[in-house]
């Protein structure tokens, strides 16, 4: 039953991502960078509020500018007061900015790594012997002539 799940995946990612296949190495990864934050982006626009967020960004503003207000005046106690609502608006953000993070972090192992290989090298062909060098450990004193 998994087999057959990889195999959906990997053909229906091949169908879609193939053509990054055929690309030389550094243009391959520079478009899958690319891809990936123009995705992020559109998935950040379809899972936030943005009306929440314009409004938070002119709350923000508005709140700078009565802070600097009062330290005209003098008024720590409400420079300090401004700048904890500023904090709190900025924690929220963050929250609703954090929810496209997620999205793409829980998903993308659902992604297949099929183009790896070509990431980190040519793949070896199906069957074909691979033969990996061996380094040979020496030790300190065969060096060192003892």
């Amino acid at each position: 039953m998994l087999e057959t799940i990889n195999s959906l995946l990997v053909h229906a990612a091949d169908w879609v991502f193939g053509w990054i296949l055929y690309l030389p190495r550094d243009l391959a990864l520079f478009s899958v960078a690319v891809l990936t934050s123009a995705s992020l982006t559109f998935v950040r626009k379809w899972t936030t509020d943005q009306e929440w967020l314009h409004r938070a960004v002119a709350d923000e503003a508005r709140q700078n500018q009565l802070r600097k207000e009062a330290k005209k005046r003098g008024d720590k106690e409400a420079v300090q007061r401004h700048k904890d609502v500023v904090t709190l608006i900025k924690m929220k953000s963050m929250r609703f900015e954090g929810k496209p993070l997620l999205w793409w972090r829980i998903s993308l192992p659902r992604y297949p790594a099929f183009g790896t290989g070509r990431a980190l090298g040519s793949p070896a062909a199906f069957g074909a012997c691979c033969t990996c060098p061996r380094r040979r450990r020496t030790s300190t004193a065969s060096r060192c002539g003892a």
